[in-house]
């Protein structure tokens, strides 16, 4: 099993990122110390937790962090609340295997930070 306790409030992973790393593990992971992750451009542990769920593995929020375990990828929309973290995260799941195909309903939000992602993700996939 994995725990990531998170002290401080600077975080050294990409919080969403390190999701979909946990529902690629054996096992069950936990995050906890992430509170400061409610206040983001969304509510990265509700949208996370929500996410994971779709896509077909077990996650649980806890109000600083959420618990995940792998399951049975599976094809699934993925609220973002227009979080680029959020949409990111998720086509690399889909992109992984963690998730079946993922369809991001605010894929543009991806632009905020990194505006060629979605470009690159084609080259990844090809």
């Amino acid at each position: 099993d994995c725990v990531v306790c998170l002290v401080g409030s600077e975080m050294c992973i990409r919080d969403s990122l390190i999701a979909m790393a946990m529902a690629a593990a054996e096992g069950t992971s936990t995050l906890s110390g992430a509170r400061e992750l409610r206040v983001k451009e969304s509510d990265r542990i509700a949208r996370v937790v929500e996410g994971l769920q779709a896509i077909g593995a077990t996650a649980q929020e806890r109000e600083d962090g959420w618990v995940i375990s792998k399951g049975t990828p599976r094809d699934a929309a993925v609220r973002t609340d227009g979080d680029h973290r959020i949409a990111m995260s998720f086509a690399v799941a889909a992109l992984t295997g963690v998730a079946g195909t993922v369809e991001i309903d605010d894929p543009a939000c991806a632009a905020v930070s990194y505006p060629t992602f979605w470009t690159d993700m084609e080259h990844l996939a090809s």
